[in-house]
């Protein structure tokens, strides 16, 4: 088992029994007791967890990341907005890339406005969406369907997203902190996030505010990584100085 992985299952099993004692994970993944501490410090690190004398409980800030179709209702309707204003950065004749996620979904629904325009994605859902219009030609990264959010999650993916150059690229995250900067909830995910970014020109997160001061799992990226943030007016004061004086430009629908 990867460490990632190995992460992730303990902080599962700390979301179902609340508490674990260090000699219990030990036994679970066949590790030493030295490795599980070193897990341990790495999560709370990351405020996803509190240690405890002999094991760990569980940390408010973890980020639960639910099933597609629950997510879809969360904030609904500013991710339509995030989605329709997303479309003023967007060119005919580009190359973009829309990353997985309910809010980029968003910004698929309104690219049927392009006459050409070529669109590189990891989502089934988006996929499915864009292939009903004549104007956008739609290439996939393959990879393993995740059921719970219909994306397409591999090593092909990654490699795949290495052979092409985009104009932007928008992004979808878990989470985000002034501390942590960009996180996500899976690591392989957070892997295939890194490699579009590195793909593209511009790149574009979008995100509603809700998901500010949060920590998720997996590192996704610094501020000084990002171009522009899409998000709604509800963000704080705080977010708004952090994001701007690291040279963001912060849109807010």
């Amino acid at each position: 088992m990867f460490l990632e992985e190995r992460r992730q299952n303990i902080l599962k099993i700390l979301k179902e029994k609340k508490k674990a004692t260090v000699s219990e994970l030990a036994n679970i993944f066949a590790v030493s007791e030295v490795t599980i501490r070193k897990d341990l410090e790495a999560l709370e690190k990351l405020n996803l967890l509190e240690r405890t004398h002999g094991g760990a409980i569980i940390g408010e800030a973890t980020v639960d990341v639910p099933a597609i179709y629950q997510r879809k209702i969360l904030n609904k309707e500013v991710k339509e907005k995030i989605g329709a204003k997303a479309i003023d950065l967007i060119n005919d004749n580009e190359i973009i890339i829309l990353d997985s996620g309910t809010t980029t979904f968003e910004i698929a629904k309104n690219i049927k406005m392009f006459n050409s325009l070529t669109v590189i994605t990891n989502s089934l859902e988006i996929c499915t969406e864009l292939t009903k219009y004549d104007g956008i030609r739609v290439i996939a990264t393959g990879g393993e369907i995740i059921k719970d959010n219909l994306s397409m999650r591999s090593l092909v993916a990654e490699q795949m997203l290495q052979n092409y150059k985009a104009t932007k690229a928008f992004i979808g995250v878990s989470a985000l902190s002034i501390e942590h900067g960009f996180t996500t909830s899976d690591g392989i995910a957070a892997n295939i996030k890194k490699q579009m970014i590195k793909s593209a020109e511009t790149v574009i997160v979008v995100s509603d505010s809700s998901k500010f001061g949060k920590v998720s799992f997996c590192p996704v990226c610094e501020y000084d990584e990002i171009d522009v943030l899409i998000t709604d007016r509800n963000i704080s004061r705080e977010y708004l100085d952090a994001f701007t004086s690291k040279g963001i430009d912060v849109i807010m629908v």
